[in-house]
């Protein structure tokens, strides 16, 4: 797998049961080839999924919530779907369906439910402006609808704990996107090149924020950072420019490389529970001003064009009751890595 660069960083399985994997690499441009392959057809048909050209914080975000007024609209047809069994139902596997508008997807298939949503799956159906996942569905595996340039509301319920590496991966025109309580991890680059994402809700019981999960979201307002996420990933906000606040609760040990790299935080509070900062953090945020370092810290990164703070120019950082200005930073560096 290719390295994330400097300062950051699935394929359809071949397999009777087919499982979410991370053996694809998180795309870091829209024009990288990703691998594909043909799967077997579980369903009545052997559609093939069609695939079309890719079109090119705080706590009070929005929450998840339900409107009984709202009619449902009818399922999509099972001879649009491939799919195979897994666990105690099925996974679907490819969709051949209408690509334009609002999908439904069946609680159903084959008598069975259905509790997984495959790789690649949705990825390219550019049209597709909704899409509502049944409830029973537990795992959404990566790039499941990545790449819809279209795709502007979707419902995740509370019945999905895992969401895979990059499956919303530049879905450009998502604006709003509530994460259950019930999910309990963010895969790397799940939301990253979502560009017009404004507001996220994240559930109470994800522990870890995934590695670019939600980069380059350039109009990012409102994100709410739960107190049971104890790991914040390499680059998971880098280039957040419109990001001016983010809470990180008590809970939470360390910062990725690069995590707020380019936000526009002006001012932070980094808990006693985090024992680790890593390099450039919160580098190149020329609006910070203020930070507050929690005693519990004893792991920063240091050295040439790599600290933690590195281009935030008009930062005043204080720990352990000293602050620090931009031009002692490395005696800030030094006197939590201890040399």
């Amino acid at each position: 797998m290719k390295k994330i660069p400097a300062i950051l960083m699935c394929a359809v399985m071949a397999m009777t049961i087919t499982a979410c994997s991370n053996d694809n690499e998180i795309p870091y441009s829209k024009d990288k080839d990703k691998e594909s392959s043909t799967v077997s057809d579980n369903s009545s048909n052997s559609n093939e999924n069609s695939s079309n050209s890719d079109d090119g914080g705080s706590s009070d975000s929005i929450t998840p919530d339900s409107d009984s007024s709202v009619p449902e609209m009818p399922a999509a047809a099972e001879s649009d779907f491939q799919f195979t069994d897994y666990k105690d139902g099925v996974q679907i596997l490819s969709y051949s369906g209408g690509g334009i508008g609002d999908v439904v997807i069946p609680k159903t298939l084959g008598g069975k439910s259905v509790v997984s949503i495959g790789e690649n799956v949705f990825a390219h159906r550019n049209g597709i402006t909704s899409i509502t996942i049944p409830d029973g569905v537990t795992e959404i595996c990566g790039y499941a609808f990545a790449y819809i340039g279209t795709l502007k509301a979707i419902t995740i319920p509370d019945s999905v704990n895992t969401i895979g590496d990059a499956a919303f991966y530049n879905c450009v025109d998502l604006v709003t996107i509530a994460i259950p309580d019930s999910v309990t991890s963010i895969g790397e680059g799940c939301f990253f090149e979502c560009a017009r994402l404004t507001n996220v809700h994240i559930g109470n019981s994800v522990a870890s924020i995934g590695a670019v999960a939600f980069r380059n979201c350039n109009e990012l307002v409102n994100i709410n950072i739960p107190n049971s996420v104890t790991s914040i990933g390499k680059g998971a906000f880098m280039g957040c420019g419109s990001l001016v606040n983010i809470d990180i609760p008590n809970g939470v040990t360390s910062i990725g490389e690069g995590a707020f790299i380019g936000c526009s935080l002006t001012s932070i509070d980094i808990p006693d529970s985090v024992t680790s900062i890593g390099n450039q953090a919160f580098a190149s945020i020329f609006s910070l001003t203020n930070i507050n370092i929690g005693s519990g810290v004893t792991s920063i990164g240091a050295g040439m064009d790599e600290g933690a703070f590195e281009w935030s120019y008009n930062i005043q950082a204080t720990y352990k009751g000293k602050t620090y200005d931009y031009a002692h930073i490395n005696d800030l560096y030094k006197e939590i890595n201890g040399n």
